[in-house]
């Protein structure tokens, strides 16, 4: 279960820090080639697949229902590969390829803010906010009102999902203290085992 939890924050620190680094090259680097970024990120999305493929059989993941890092492994090589098939496409609908990118960053923070809730956080109002202004702005350049500004977006919305990620963590692993301080003494065990 544990890794499983991983794969997940992973994932969204993965989209988060790609969300940034794109945004921020497209912004401020007038040599960056798009082309280039996207043959990088397809690789990193590889050597990440190759990673939860391998970490799934060593760390014995299959005797758990819970974890899916085999088929997170499966997805990211995939679409590494549909990257670099698609890549004169993606080049040429760069903005709208960021756009999608942006307000699938926003629906991380969404998830994150209802699992705050749920564990009864005062950040999950903090998380709402961030991902419902992320949400409008992505459907606004999508639109294309607020087109110019893709690249900002896309910025900003992988600056709010690193925030996010840690202040999730943060809450799930002080929610977790706190139940396991609650435990009797023999579920304790049981659950450190998992």
């Amino acid at each position: 279960m544990k890794r499983f939890k991983n794969n997940g924050a992973i994932l969204q620190g993965i989209t988060a820090v790609a969300s940034i680094l794109i945004g921020a090259a497209m912004l401020f680097s007038k040599n960056v080639q798009f082309s280039s970024l996207c043959y990088v990120f397809c690789i990193v999305l590889w050597g990440i697949g190759i990673y939860e493929i391998v970490s799934y059989f060593l760390s014995k993941s299959y005797q758990h229902m819970a974890d899916y890092g085999f088929t997170l492994g499966v997805l990211l090589i995939l679409l590494g590969l549909v990257g670099l098939i698609r890549i004169n496409d993606m080049t040429r609908n760069v903005k709208e390829y960021m756009q999608l990118f942006s307000l699938i960053q926003s629906i991380f923070i969404l998830q994150n803010s209802v699992q705050m809730y749920a564990l009864k956080s005062k950040a999950w109002l903090l998380d709402l906010i961030f991902s419902l202004l992320m949400i409008l702005l992505s459907i606004f350049a999508f639109t294309g009102q607020l087109k110019q500004y893709t690249y900002s977006i896309l910025m900003f919305a992988g600056i709010f999902g690193c925030i996010s990620v840690f202040l999730s963590s943060m809450v799930v692993r002080s929610f977790h203290k706190k139940t396991i301080q609650e435990m009797p003494k023999e579920k304790v065990e049981d659950e450190e085992k998992h």
